[in-house]
């Protein structure tokens, strides 16, 4: 029986490595090894327990993916680790959140990390919970859940927004803050779902003011909602468990340098903090190319797990070419290594060239010998949409377009734009419709990226 046990509380690591793997295989290759995986599983005669065959079988289909693709997974967890009983601080956890997690929030939520909110809001009977939050210095994920309790309509959109409790732009001292979602299209429209909204910070907010804004599809009719919920945690139950250490190692790279500076280590994040600089004036490093975080002591011929980047964040430089400060990778923060090494095939260079679009749209054109075209524009009594394409990005793959927030008329006199989206081929920019003293400048900058093959190396001492 104490065998049997110990099995099954394996199996959400195992779970945890398989996602970690197709992350990062083929489709084609994870079909030959569930395959193989299968086809081992069916092989067995024995008839045990149908919570451990789950858990064999999970056992064999990691197995297959580490025999195929073994360094790309995370290590074993530490035996134990994952416990939701008795006394641990992860057993006020509701099953709904909990079946959410990973091996690494579960860690975290053992560590006293996870706050209940129990906070809910209902309108029109669409019912939306705030369950509670796991956070750290740096990272805030917001555990949802949402009941439509008529079964009636159908989302036609989800607008999410994270702001002060006056809903205003949360402080700068946050830094500015990024954020996803693991709600699938597919999800969207189930009558009773949980998902949650994983939010990185320079440093997290103690309170804030959670909102969705819906809009439900009646089919003759539509109807929008907002749904809002003030969020307030504890920061001290982790102010204090930030790790820095200091790297402060080099790397030339043709005309840049790239500076490491520090490994900051927290409870539900792993960050690597960069200066670069270079002696072209309109060229930043924008990222690293192929980036892996090779786990434990290097030795020749060694067989060695890695993590990949979750994301990476850049500066905008005087030129306003981009430049790299943070990479994030998942946490090693309850990890035991003593040593780490971030290793790279090359960098992302970056150049950017500013520009003005200048438009009439009384006229509904645009200024000479402009780059851009006009494709229409679309009024209504609130808003105005300008349609504009911009050839020269979609002929050069590697160039992007990005519009300041704001725009000015003939006398100079500074407007904000309400909306923008930005793709290779086209723009859509949206403004209030008003009088405005014609023409109209929109300052813009093309991006371009180049890559320079190098390989790059840091050793990074964790201890």
């Amino acid at each position: 029986m104490a065998e049997h046990q110990k099995k099954e509380w394996d199996l959400p690591q195992m779970l945890e490595d398989v996602r970690h793997a197709e992350e990062r295989i083929s489709d084609q290759k994870l079909e030959t090894a569930i395959r193989q995986g299968l086809a081992l599983g069916k092989a067995r005669k024995r008839q045990v327990g149908l919570r451990l065959r789950v858990a064999f079988a999970a056992g064999v289909l990691t197995c297959g993916l580490a025999v195929l693709f073994g360094w790309q997974l995370w290590p074993p967890a530490d035996p134990g680790s994952i416990t939701v009983m008795g006394n641990s601080p992860a057993s006020s956890i509701p099953e709904r959140v909990l079946s959410m997690m990973s091996e690494a929030m579960k860690k975290a939520a053992e560590n006293g990390l996870y706050q209940p909110i129990n906070k809910a809001t209902e309108k029109d009977g669409y019912r939306l919970t705030v369950d509670g939050v796991l956070a750290d210095n740096r990272t805030m994920i917001i555990f949802v859940n949402a009941e439509n309790l008529n079964n009636t309509g159908k989302i036609r959109s989800i607008q999410e927004n994270f702001t002060n409790l006056n809903g205003g732009l949360l402080d700068e001292k946050y830094g500015s803050s990024t954020f996803g979602s693991n709600l699938s299209l597919q999800d969207q429209n189930k009558p009773s779902k949980s998902y949650y909204y994983t939010l990185q910070f320079k440093n997290t907010p103690s309170q804030m003011l959670f909102s969705e804004e819906l809009e439900l599809d009646f089919g003759s009719s539509s109807k929008k909602l907002s749904l809002k919920i003030p969020i307030q945690i504890d920061e001290n139950k982790f102010s204090s468990l930030e790790k820095s250490v200091p790297v402060n190692q080099t790397v030339q790279i043709g005309e840049h340098q790239l500076k490491l500076t520090r490994a900051v280590l927290n409870p539900l994040s792993t960050t690597l903090e960069f200066k670069a600089t270079s002696k072209l004036k309109k060229e930043g490093v924008a990222d690293l190319q192929d980036a892996k975080l090779y786990l434990g002591e290097t030795r020749k011929d060694q067989f060695q797990y890695f993590l990949v980047p979750r994301d990476s964040k850049s500066e905008l430089l005087s030129s306003e070419a981009r430049s790299l400060s943070a990479i994030r990778f998942d946490t090693l923060y309850y990890k035991d290594y003593s040593e780490v090494t971030l290793r790279a095939t090359g960098i992302t260079g970056n150049t950017a060239e500013k520009g003005k679009l200048i438009i009439d749209t009384e006229k509904q054109t645009l200024g000479p010998n402009s780059p851009m075209r006009l494709k229409e524009i679309k009024r209504t009594k609130d808003k105005t949409e300008l349609h504009i394409q911009h050839p020269i990005t979609k002929q050069n793959p590697e160039s992007s377009i990005s519009f300041k927030g704001n725009f000015t008329d003939q006398s100079g006199k500074e407007y904000s734009i309400q909306e923008g989206s930005f793709s290779k081929e086209d723009s859509s920019i949206t403004i209030s419709s008003q009088e405005y003293s014609q023409p109209l400048t929109f300052p813009y900058t093309i991006y371009t990226d180049h890559i320079t093959q190098q390989p790059i190396e840091f050793r990074i001492k964790l201890k």
